[in-house]
């Protein structure tokens, strides 16, 4: 839903950027450096996090966006709709 969230706002990309880099570096680089040293059982356990993180942001997205959508159509709606006083008649 944050992603929902910083849709909204100026810096949307800047956020999302973020999001995505907070919740998937430190599994990727803990995943190298694991190799690096010679310890597979920690490389696996980063990787299995890494592919839970990816999946998590894919629902997130998934779920958030089309409602995102929904959200800016109504409002979209909204704006362009005539004030009640000066709705058209049929005449």
């Amino acid at each position: 839903m944050v992603g929902v969230v910083s849709l909204t706002e100026a810096r949307s990309a800047t956020l999302i950027g973020v999001i995505i880099s907070v919740t998937t570096i430190p599994a990727a680089s803990d995943t190298g450096v694991s190799l690096a040293f010679g310890n597979g059982s920690e490389a696996r356990g980063s990787v299995l996090q890494l592919l839970l993180d990816v999946t998590v942001l894919t629902a997130v997205a998934i779920a958030g966006l089309p409602v995102q959508r929904a959200i800016s159509q109504r409002a979209a709606r909204r704006a362009t709709a005539a004030p009640p006083g000066l709705q058209k008649t049929g005449g």
